[in-house]
């Protein structure tokens, strides 16, 4: 029997409530040797560490602000603020915001200080001044080894400035403006504010993570927006995403005008970091929950293709699905040597495995690619001072190439290796570099599923190792009426994907055979299918509509005070509007047609086309909207609002409130957890079905007449 109920019975997966640390504000963190330490405003000094993001222990006592430039001014350890961490070939990086307004004068200044331990102690290099003005430093680190120095300045109210640096300490080039808040939208509620920067790479693409309006919860403001670069240094106001990222649970669209319980606000300060299991994102943030105190918050950050998401700021009363991060298939934090009896690492087709090494001699991954014998090794030796990449080929023969290591490498100290096997594709970092990425062995036949190895030299130590079935950033294709694997057999798995399609799919999440699964049918009128088939009987048959309400912002590309261009990321079946009927310049001023202020336009095919026929009645949704109605649903890709009258140059509106029926382009997320089934879409939760079968099975997709595309697969073990 698969399935009993279409309702969770009893949730066996650990979860978690936020705040997961009192009374800590704007801090930095970061991730070393399976170990996350956090520090910033009211720490004094002090950094927390923890294995799990959830848990945090008692504070340590890191660094004390020693320097000339703060001495003799009130400015002490309650100055450090909005710290930054990193570590690089065996040294420690700690940067803070000395944010000190006094009346003997302004210390506003970024400070720098280094430790060969993580817990400190940490010193200043430089002691007679300081790094940079002004505040929030964050160093990046692309996979090039470049560095880049991401800060704020106080220019057009707070903005975000980038400067190159040849060297955790030295800055080699000017710096760049990148960001400023836009006025009229929704980082302009009270100031103009961009602060808080947080820059990643991942799936080829940059971004950059901040906060826009006041920080004060007095204001309520506080938010958090993305922008999404091709480059380091290529983030503006044209790359921003429209919408915030997180922000108060008041500021949710279902929760407008209706009580929200506990009050979510405020969130801010981000960093973005991997979960213990090596695949997922989380974000670490601060938050307000009603008076409280300001606290740690995390929560998860998903990709769709390169899209990051959030599904909203959570409290201490959860809802839905909630677990707390997932750990590794195979994970050990503390330092063991290959004499150490070590957990028997599964075998899988695809996986990732990392560790912090630290040899004298040589250290190498081995990955077993087929059953006779051909393999790939990776690793880095001291004898030439290089990394390597060794192809075992079936016959016995060897293909090597080498390469050497970065200027000053330390032999001494610990560096990160970390290997993503991919059925037959291979990439490899190190010290977050990347320095591989290729299909290995490809005129040889490649499959089944092999566990993978350790080999050093004696005296080699690992620590924070960590392995985990699963890939990342796989596209898979089907042409019309065919099926495809997805991944390892599993029991416990999270799938997350971009559905694009034109006709129906079909996912089967938990497949034994054509007479026991479950099969989840997406068809083109917007409509889930769930089916469930147990001895080669339907036993459940059941029907969820995918139509959802999302408010749309403005896309500042094409947007301007008398002209709102709201763009959809792919052409969407939509059958109503809305609009807040207060002016969005004077929130005293309540209209009664508010839409008559604007001539209406839909694309479709790169022709504009008029909305000139609808009927407007109040909203059903929320009290102080209007809504417009067509005679029938449109299908749009984008929708143009401009002001009616030449001489109108108010803005009257900042946003739009659609109804969305269909669309071919969906963000799917599945969740199983032995015997329970869940599915995203959207970041909505669809579907929760309860499984009375909890062994691993496979996950198949499967296309009807139209071709389809699963772009940026995530698939990895989901083990708590």
């Amino acid at each position: 029997m698969l399935l009993t109920t279409l309702f969770v019975a009893g949730a066996q997966f650990p979860t978690f409530v936020n705040p997961v640390l009192e009374g800590v504000a704007d801090v930095g963190v970061m991730k070393h040797n399976g170990l996350y330490y956090i520090g910033g405003v009211h720490t004094e000094g002090d950094f927390f560490y923890s294995s799990d993001l959830v848990h945090w222990s008692e504070p340590v006592h890191v660094v004390d602000m020693d320097n000339e430039w703060t001495r003799a001014t009130g400015a002490g350890n309650d100055q450090i603020h909005s710290n930054d961490m990193t570590y690089h070939n065996g040294l420690f990086h700690l940067y803070w915001s000395v944010n000190y307004w006094g009346t003997d004068r302004h210390v506003v200044h970024i400070a720098h200080a280094v430790s060969e331990s993580p817990t400190g102690p940490y010193y200043e290099p430089a002691k007679r001044h300081w790094l940079e003005s002004r505040i929030d430093p964050k160093l990046f680190r692309d996979d090039d080894g470049q560095l880049y120095m991401y800060y704020v300045k106080f220019t057009y109210g707070n903005c975000i400035w980038v400067r190159p640096m040849s060297d955790p300490a030295t800055f080699s080039g000017d710096s760049h403006l990148l960001i400023a808040s836009l006025p009229g939208s929704w980082e302009t509620l009270d100031n103009r504010v961009a602060e808080a920067p947080w820059v990643l790479k991942y799936r080829g693409r940059y971004y950059l993570v901040y906060n826009a309006n006041h920080t004060a919860p007095s204001y309520g403001n506080y938010m958090m927006g993305v922008a999404e670069s091709d480059s380091p240094i290529g983030f503006n106001e044209g790359n921003k995403y429209s919408a915030p990222l997180l922000f108060s649970n008041e500021f949710a669209i279902e929760n407008e005008g209706k009580p929200v319980g506990e009050k979510l606000f405020t969130p801010g300060q981000p960093n973005v970091v991997r979960g213990p299991n090596g695949f997922e994102w989380w974000m670490v943030y601060m938050a307000n929950i009603d008076h409280r105190e300001r606290s740690q918050h995390i929560d998860r950050v998903h990709f769709y293709d390169t899209e990051m998401k959030m599904s909203g700021i959570t409290g201490t009363k959860p809802v839905g699905y909630s677990p707390a991060p997932a750990k590794p298939t195979v994970g050990q934090i503390e330092p063991f040597e290959l004499t150490d009896p070590l957990p028997e690492m599964p075998s899988a087709s695809s996986y990732l495995i990392e560790s912090g090494l630290r040899t004298d001699g040589h250290a190498t991954f081995i990955l077993p690619l087929s059953e006779d014998g051909a393999a790939v090794q990776v690793g880095f030796n001291k004898a030439d001072n290089s990394w390597h990449y060794t192809e075992v080929r079936s016959d016995g023969k060897e293909i090597s190439h080498s390469e050497p290591l970065y200027d000053g490498f330390r032999w001494d100290v610990y560096h990160h290796m970390r290997v993503e096997k991919d059925q037959d594709l291979l990439s490899v970092w190190l010290d977050d570099m990347q320095v591989l990425h290729k299909q290995p062995l490809r005129d040889a036949q490649i499959g089944g599923k092999f566990s993978p190895s350790l080999s050093a030299s004696e005296g080699t130590t690992f620590a924070g190792f960590c392995y985990t079935i699963g890939f990342d950033a796989r596209d898979i294709k089907l042409q019309p009426h065919s099926t495809q694997r997805v991944g390892d057999p599993l029991s416990q798995y999270e799938l997350t994907f971009r559905l694009n399609a034109q006709g129906a799919t079909t996912i089967y999440p938990c497949y034994q055979d054509p007479q026991n699964h479950v099969a989840l049918r997406f068809n083109e009128r917007g409509e889930l299918m769930a089916s469930v088939v147990n001895e080669g009987e339907t036993t459940l048959r059941t029907s969820v509509s995918l139509d959802y309400v999302e408010r749309l912002f403005p896309d500042s590309k094409y947007t301007d005070f008398i002209e709102h261009h709201f763009q959809l990321p792919a052409p969407t079946l939509i059958d109503w509007l809305e609009v807040s009927t207060r002016d969005a310049d004077d929130p005293e001023l309540v209209e009664g047609d508010m839409w008559s202020h604007f001539t209406l336009e839909y694309l479709l095919d790169g022709q504009w086309h008029p909305i000139d026929r609808y009927r407007i009645k109040e909203s059903a949704r929320a009290e102080g909207y209007q809504r417009l109605i067509p005679p029938e649903p449109i299908l749009v890709e984008a929708i143009r609002a401009t002001n009616a009258e030449p001489t109108d140059t108010r803005r009257h509106i900042y946003t739009i409130v659609a109804h969305k029926l269909f669309s071919p382009q969906k963000d799917i997320r599945l969740v199983r957890d032995r015997g329970e089934l869940y599915l995203y879409h959207d970041q909505k939760e669809a579907l929760q079905l309860s499984l009375e079968h909890e062994t691993g099975s496979e996950v198949l997709i499967e296309s009807d007449d139209t071709p389809i595309q699963l772009q940026q697969v995530l698939y990895y073990h989901l083990n708590y």
